[in-house]
C-alpha cells in the first residue's frame, strides 16, 4: 500500500527528515495517516482518580555516575522484538532517533494505532539504556501504561514522592508535576540515570480545557536536562504555533 507523501499535520514530513540539519533544536516527525481526512479535535475532561499499582520500597540511589552508551542496531532490534514490532518505517526511524538521543526536543505525529507506545517501551527494554519518564495526560492512564510495560518484562512504576531510586520506566500524570517530582528528575540526572522524558498525547496541552491548570508546569519539562519526546496522534497545522509557544519549543529548521 502506498504511503501519501504529504499530510496536513506539521511542518516536516518524514522524507525531509533525512535532510534536517544536525543543529536543529526541534525535529518534527510527521507520520502519514491512513485516513483521508484529519479527524476533528475534541476537548477532554479529567475524570476523578483511579487505583494504581503499589510502588516498591525505595532503595538507596547509587552514588556513582553511570556511563551510558547508545545502543547498536542489534540491541535496538532485540529491544523492539521484546516490546512490540515495527508498524511502519516512520515508526522505526523515530525510534532510532529517540534511542540515540539525537534531538533535544522531538515531536512525533503517528496516527491512532501507529505504535506510539513502542517509542518509550523499547528503550526501557534495553540494559544500560537509562531511565525513561512518561507523563500521561490523565491518572486513569497510569495503571494501563504501567501494567502494559510490566507485561513486557519492563520494570515500571507510578511516580510518588516516596520514590527515590531509579526505575527503568516511571509514569506520572500531568497533574502531579510537583516540585518534588522535578527534584526527583534532577537527582536522576545528577546520578547519570535519566535519559529521556515523554509527554504523551502532547496536543492536549492546547486542546483540553482540563489541562489549563497544568500549563504552568508542562513547559518546565523542557528544563529537564534530557531529551523531551512529544508523541501525539493529532496536531493540526493551525495549532502548531500555539503548541510551540506553550511548550517553549524553538523554531523548526530543515536543510
Amino acid at each position: 500500500m502506498s504511503i501519501p507523501r504529504e499530510t496536513d499535520r506539521l511542518e516536516l514530513n518524514i522524507n525531509d527528515l533525512v535532510t534536517a540539519t544536525s543543529t536543529a533544536s526541534t525535529v518534527v516527525l510527521t507520520m502519514p495517516s491512513r485516513q483521508t481526512q484529519t479527524p476533528p479535535l475534541h476537548v477532554f475532561d479529567v475524570a476523578e482518580g483511579s487505583s494504581s499499582p503499589q510502588i516498591p520500597s525505595s532503595s538507596t540511589v547509587p552514588s556513582r555516575q553511570v556511563q551510558l552508551q547508545a545502543p547498536n542496531s542489534k540491541q535496538r532490534d532485540r529491544a523492539v522484538r521484546k516490546a512490540l514490532v515495527y508498524k511502519s518505517p516512520e515508526q522505526e526511524q523515530a525510534l532510532e532517533r529517540i534511542m540515540n538521543n539525537a534531538d533535544p526536543a522531538l515531536v512525533v505525529v503517528l496516527p491512532t494505532g501507529g505504535g506510539k507506545s513502542l517509542l518509550f517501551t523499547a528503550p526501557a527494554c534495553l540494559e544500560h539504556s537509562g531511565m525513561t519518564i512518561v507523563v500521561v495526560p490523565y491518572r486513569q492512564l497510569i495503571t494501563e501504561t504501567v501494567n502494559d510495560a510490566v507485561a513486557r518484562g519492563i520494570e515500571a512504576v507510578e511516580w510518588t514522592p516516596l520514590l527515590q531510586a531509579p526505575v527503568d520506566l516511571v509514569v506520572v500524570s500531568a497533574d502531579n508535576l510537583t516540585d518534588q517530582f522535578f527534584h526527583y528528575t534532577t537527582l536522576m540526572i545528577e546520578r547519570g540515570w535519566l535519559r529521556r522524558v515523554f509527554l504523551d498525547e502532547c496536543h492536549l496541552a492546547i486542546t483540553a480545557q482540563s489541562w489549563r491548570p497544568n500549563l504552568i508546569r508542562l513547559p518546565k519539562l523542557r528544563s529537564i536536562s534530557a531529551p523531551t519526546i512529544m508523541p501525539t496522534a493529532t496536531l493540526p497545522l493551525h495549532m502548531a504555533r500555539e503548541f510551540k509557544e506553550t511548550m517553549l519549543l524553538p523554531k523548526t529548521r530543515a536543510g
